[in-house]
C-alpha cells in the first residue's frame, strides 16, 4: 500500500470588492457572507428588497446577491425598481426555486444571473470571476506596477542629462 497523496490546494482567488446580500434567512446570510469573506470580499447584509434599495442608494457595491422571496419587498420588485432607475451593477438572483421558468423570470426583471439554493460553490466562484474579475487584486497590482514603470520611463525621457541652472544669473 502506498502513502496517501495530499491533494494540492488550489489558491483561492481574492477580490477587492464590496457586495450586498439581500437575504431574509439569517443562516443563508451567514453562509453566503462566509463564502464571500473567504475571497476577501467586504459584505453588507440586508433582509428585504426595500432595505436593499436603500443600501444601494447609500453605498456603492460591485455586485448584489438578491433573494427573490423576501418580506416587505421581494427580490423581483427590488431588482425591477433598481433597473428602472438605471442601476447597472450585476445582480445575481438567489432562490430555492430551481425551475427553468424561475430563472427566466429572474432574468426578465433584470438579474444578470441566477444562483439556486443550496449554493453550488463552483457556480459561485464562476459568478464572482465573471462579475468581479476586473476588480481582481492581482490585476490591480499589476496595473499599478505597469503605470509606475511607464511614469519612470516618462520622467527619464523628459529629464535633461546636463544640470541646468534654473536661477537667473546676476548680470553686471
Amino acid at each position: 500500500m502506498g502513502i496517501p497523496q495530499n491533494k494540492p490546494q488550489t489558491q483561492r482567488k481574492m477580490y477587492s470588492a464590496k457586495v450586498l446580500i439581500a437575504e431574509d434567512n439569517p443562516a443563508n446570510q451567514m453562509l453566503i457572507k462566509t463564502l464571500l469573506n473567504k475571497h476577501g470580499i467586504e459584505v453588507t447584509l440586508v433582509d428585504d428588497g426595500q432595505k436593499a434599495i436603500e443600501a444601494i442608494q447609500d453605498q456603492d457595491f460591485d455586485m448584489v446577491f438578491m433573494d427573490m422571496q423576501m418580506p416587505v419587498m421581494n427580490g423581483y420588485e427590488a431588482t425591477q425598481a433598481l433597473r428602472q432607475d438605471g442601476y447597472k451593477t450585476p445582480i445575481i438572483a438567489l432562490t430555492a426555486n430551481a425551475m427553468s421558468g424561475d430563472r427566466d423570470k429572474c432574468l426578465e426583471v433584470g438579474c444578470n444571473d441566477y444562483l439556486s439554493k443550496p449554493i453550488d460553490q463552483q457556480k459561485l466562484r464562476d459568478l464572482l470571476e465573471e462579475s468581479l474579475g476586473s476588480n481582481d487584486v492581482e490585476k490591480q497590482v499589476n496595473q499599478l506596477h505597469e503605470q509606475t514603470q511607464g511614469l519612470s520611463r516618462l520622467v527619464d525621457e523628459t529629464t535633461p542629462t546636463e544640470p541646468q541652472s534654473i536661477l537667473k544669473e546676476d548680470q553686471p
